[in-house]
């Protein structure tokens, strides 16, 4: 996936339409390309809650080798990103 189509994919998680939200985040959620693993962590930086949390259950189509660097996810005030964040410790990638 190349970058400007992954950020019209982020862009969507904000559209006010319901079916783009869904379709933009069920299309990151089934990435497993290598190319878009950066992009992920890179929209993992976002302050929007929703965009975390995609970008969460995204990551567990990779393997990490540092989990370190998600840790912070696990205290967020938000309940859906805090939880994103717990199942990819669990079920890993």
């Amino acid at each position: 996936m190349n970058a400007k189509t992954f950020a019209r994919l982020v862009a969507d998680l904000s559209s006010e339409d319901f079916a783009k939200v869904e379709d933009a985040a069920n299309t990151i959620c089934s990435l497993r390309d290598a190319n878009a693993y950066p992009l992920i962590l890179d929209a993992l930086q976002s302050e929007t809650p929703l965009i975390c949390r995609v970008m969460l259950w995204a990551l567990r189509n990779y393997t990490i080798a540092d989990y370190a660097q998600f840790l912070p996810f696990v205290c967020s005030a938000d309940d859906d990103v805090r939880e994103a964040a717990q199942v990819l410790f669990m079920e890993g990638g």
